[in-house]
């Protein structure tokens, strides 16, 4: 494999010449084009801009000539056009799924044949936290709809959520900042 920056050309079909050490140069006729309306993907936004770190978020990406990227990356996480769930209209943007992270910021890039275009700390990774339960109580035996309020709770699959150390019921995901669970029986002061 050998990378190269093109110089400065003019607009057409251009041949490329390699010339190993010590070797015959080798030639191949119009492999690169040279063009004067090519224009680079630029990104304005990522909507929205954090997430749960197991990942699982439609993220928009929106920009200008986004139609002809191939790839987005999270950090070095990589997200290939074939998995894009959705490519708006115009290449205006892109809307993919967040892959998992680590906690922090990581850039946003967009990736075409020939550029990689990028945007620092573009997209927040929350350390999971629950912020709050309401109602905060309810009868021993059990039976009370609870909602749980919090950061980066995820916002794919079924999550798991126990009370005083048993299993709670009807487990639904709202959203990756909101989970509601039927409490189950349970001893007081635990």
């Amino acid at each position: 494999l050998i990378s190269a920056v093109t110089p400065a050309g003019t607009a057409g079909a251009a041949t490329i010449v390699v010339t190993p050490e010590g070797g015959d140069p080798i030639t191949r006729s119009g492999a690169f084009e040279y063009r004067s309306n090519f224009s680079a993907p630029t990104i304005t936004t990522v909507a929205p801009s954090d997430g749960s770190v197991p990942g699982g978020e439609l993220i928009t990406i929106g920009g200008s000539n986004l139609s002809s990227v191939t790839e987005v990356r999270f950090g070095s996480s990589r997200i290939y056009d074939e998995n894009f769930v959705d490519r708006g209209s115009n290449g205006t943007s892109i809307t993919v799924r967040a892959p998992q992270g680590v906690p922090g910021s990581v850039s946003v890039a967009v990736v075409t044949s020939s550029q990689v275009v990028q945007r620092d700390n573009a997209y927040t990774y929350l350390q999971p936290a629950v912020t709050a339960i309401s109602p905060s109580s309810g009868p021993e035996t059990g039976g009370t709809r609870v909602t749980i309020t919090g950061s980066g709770l995820g916002s794919t699959g079924t999550p798991s959520v126990t009370i005083g150390g048993q299993t709670a019921t009807a487990v639904t995901r709202v959203s990756s900042t909101s989970i509601q669970a039927t409490a189950p029986a349970g001893v007081g002061g635990s």
